[in-house]
């Protein structure tokens, strides 16, 4: 009989492991990326206290290879933050066209808004 996986932390709930994922993410430090997501305990849509996830930073940041390793181990794609920012809007306003394409090859929601009512589209659109 397998041993159960013990439960994770509600991702609301502060976290050294999750604070370090999402750090990991943003400074695209690629190793303990790996290292982190295969923890047992690690929940791969920890949000900081700024509510920003490990898949918000690196989509920000443009960190297309932390965006491919994420989406495997599960992240959520439309994942908002607090002020609904989400990943396909970062990727968009930032121009990561890497990041977006695969966002969008994840199902990403074109039409989601955040809490100004903007798409990703529209971001994407800007000059």
């Amino acid at each position: 009989m397998k041993p159960k996986k013990p439960a994770a932390p509600p991702k609301h709930v502060k976290s050294a492991i999750g604070e370090k994922l999402v750090k990991a993410a943003d400074e695209n430090r690629l190793k303990q990326l790996k290292e982190l997501l295969g923890a047992r305990t690690i929940v791969v849509d920890y949000q900081k206290e700024n509510s920003w996830s490990a898949l918000l930073s690196a989509c920000h940041e443009g960190h297309e290879v932390a965006v491919r390793m994420l989406l495997e181990a599960k992240a959520k794609v439309d994942l908002q933050s607090k002020h609904g920012c989400y990943a396909l809007y970062l990727a968009c306003e930032d121009r990561h066209l890497g990041c977006m394409r695969l966002l969008l090859k994840a199902n990403a929601t074109i039409g989601l808004r955040d809490q100004g009512g903007e798409t990703a589209l529209q971001v994407a659109k800007r000059d």
